[in-house]
């Protein structure tokens, strides 16, 4: 069995017309945001050994305001995240070796489509889940029937958790 956790970035700013897509920052909200799910990954143990992370600003600025609260994991800048596809998003799960908790901190709408994706649709908190969509800071807890990433398939996983920043 195989956790992964799916988190979209914190809300991010449109600071000046001219500011192009990849280097848009944090806003505010979405900077307190991260307080309250770093917060929420401590108190729940979410903790990853691996994190890949889109190159995009509003991705690296993310994963500075929870890297406090996720015991020293090591993360991996990851271009391919940035304006991608599904399949390679998927592709990136697949080129990890071994079987340790892993985070991808990315964008819609891939992180909804993944999901999507890669759980039965089966349980309670996929139900609430699968008529919602994917907020940003909105955070996903999976675990897949895999023994590593290389197996991960669709329909592989059960949603363990789905969590929005404004509930916590």
């Amino acid at each position: 069995m195989l956790r992964l956790y799916i988190l979209r970035h914190a809300k991010s700013a449109w600071p000046a017309p001219a500011t192009a897509d990849h280097e848009r920052p944090l806003n505010k909200r979405g900077r307190s945001d991260l307080l309250k799910i770093g917060k929420m990954l401590a108190d729940r143990q979410y903790i990853p050994e691996l994190v890949l992370c889109s190159s995009a600003q509003r991705t690296l600025e993310t994963w500075d305001g929870i890297e406090p609260f996720t015991s020293g994991c090591q993360m991996e800048v990851r271009d391919e995240l940035y304006e991608s596809t599904m399949s390679r998003y998927l592709a990136a799960i697949h080129s990890v070796d071994g079987n340790a908790p892993l985070m991808l901190i990315g964008h819609n709408p891939v992180c909804d489509d993944l999901t999507r994706l890669l759980i039965t649709g089966d349980g309670p908190v996929a139900a609430d889940f699968l008529p919602t969509h994917y907020p940003t800071g909105g955070f996903a807890v999976l675990d897949l029937e895999a023994n590593e990433w290389g197996q991960v398939k669709p329909t592989s996983g059960n949603m363990i958790d789905f969590v929005r920043p404004r509930t916590l």
